[in-house]
Parts: C-alpha cells; sequence; structure tokens
C-alpha cells in the first residue's frame, strides 16, 4: 500500500474532525508514531492556550460525536481504528475531564446492530462509559435501572453516554431530565450520523458557568 501523507494539525478540532485521515494514514504507514505526535500537539495545545469552560464544552462534544459519526460509516475496523480512539481521542478527552469538562452524550437514533457496538466499543476505549437499556437476554432494563448505572459513572467523574438504538424503549424524557440535574455539559443527538445537528440541553454545568 502506498504511503500517504501526514496530516499536520493546524487546530486542535483537526484531531476530531480529521479523524478518519488520521486512521488512513496510522493503517498504510507501517512503523509511523501519527498518535503520538497528534497526543504531543494536543498536550501543547492545553498547555499553551487558554481554554474557557463553554470552549472545552464544544471541544468534548465534537470529539465524541466524531466517534458516533465515525462507527456509522466506517468500513474497516482494525487496530488502526481502535488505537487511534483509545490514544488520541482519549488523550483529549482526559485532558478536558481532567480541567473539569465532563460530557454526558445522549443518542437516539436507529443504528445497526454492528454499527451499535462498535461505536459502545469506541467509545469505552476513547473513555466514554456507555449505558443503554438493553439487557443481555433481549429485554430492556426500567428506567430505575438505567438511572443507577449512569450515576455510577458519574459518581465515578467519568464521561457518559446514553444510547438508544431503536423504538423498542424510550426512556429518553427520564434520560433527559435526570442529565439536566447533573453538573455535566449535556448534549442530544436525534439526527441521522450525515447531519452536523446535536442539541446543548442546559444543565447544572451551564446554569453555574452563567452565574
Amino acid at each position: 500500500m502506498e504511503s500517504l501523507s501526514f496530516r499536520e494539525p493546524k487546530r486542535i478540532t483537526d484531531l476530531a474532525e480529521y479523524a478518519g485521515d488520521y486512521i488512513e494514514f496510522i493503517r498504510a504507514t507501517p512503523n509511523n508514531d501519527a498518535c503520538g505526535a497528534l497526543v504531543d500537539y494536543a498536550a501543547n495545545f492545553f498547555t499553551d492556550v487558554p481554554v474557557i469552560d463553554r470552549q472545552l464544552d464544544a471541544l468534548i462534544l465534537m470529539f465524541v460525536d466524531r466517534i458516533y459519526r465515525y462507527a456509522a460509516a466506517v468500513e474497516i475496523k482494525d487496530a488502526a481504528v481502535t488505537t487511534y480512539f483509545s490514544k488520541v481521542t482519549r488523550y483529549v478527552l482526559d485532558l478536558a475531564a481532567a480541567r473539569g469538562a465532563r460530557i454526558f452524550y445522549i443518542l437516539d437514533n436507529e443504528i445497526r446492530s454492528d454499527r451499535f457496538e462498535l461505536a459502545i466499543e469506541l467509545m469505552f476505549r476513547a473513555g466514554v462509559f456507555v449505558v443503554t437499556p438493553y439487557t443481555t437476554d433481549g429485554t430492556v432494563m426500567e428506567f430505575a435501572d438505567v438511572r443507577r448505572a449512569l450515576n455510577v459513572e458519574l459518581i465515578a467523574g467519568r464521561h457518559v453516554a446514553y444510547i438508544e438504538r431503536d423504538a423498542s424503549v424510550n426512556h429518553l424524557r427520564l434520560v433527559v431530565e435526570f442529565a439536566q440535574s447533573t453538573d455535566r455539559a449535556v448534549f442530544l443527538r436525534n439526527q441521522a450520523p450525515t447531519s452536523p445537528e446535536v442539541q446543548h440541553i442546559v444543565s447544572q454545568r451551564a446554569t453555574a458557568s452563567a452565574s
């Protein structure tokens, strides 16, 4: 396979926006250290650039939403994919969390089973803990159990996501109300992965930042 040129990042958002390009470079170029170079770029950015809460919230949304949008469209899942999200994306999200910015990402879309499983895996690798209402025996969880599972991750100080993949269950209103009571940056995606539209849900974090 012909080697590709490495895309030098110009902005921190490039690490999310061009994730697919970086993954292709990792896949096509043996023995590269693209992840190391991108992690260094992120480290330097967070060292040198002052970032306010609102900007951090938008940044972590872009990185987490990119995971879902990538998983929805990807044709190849290999070590290049998992390496990128577990090293580069996770590093950025860990840095944001260290500065007090954590996301509560809510996804309500029809998702093919393999894409659903991949999105969960890649989010987990990136340090986002996913709760779904589906059990291994095919039944659905009561909202009280969903809330308990989410609360465990919130108390642990983690980025969290809640995903409904089909119409077999609908806890969405209750999850949104619960998310609003948290100190997280809350975002709801119920648009197709080709759409950039994501809804911001006002939470205690937003209220505290405005006061």
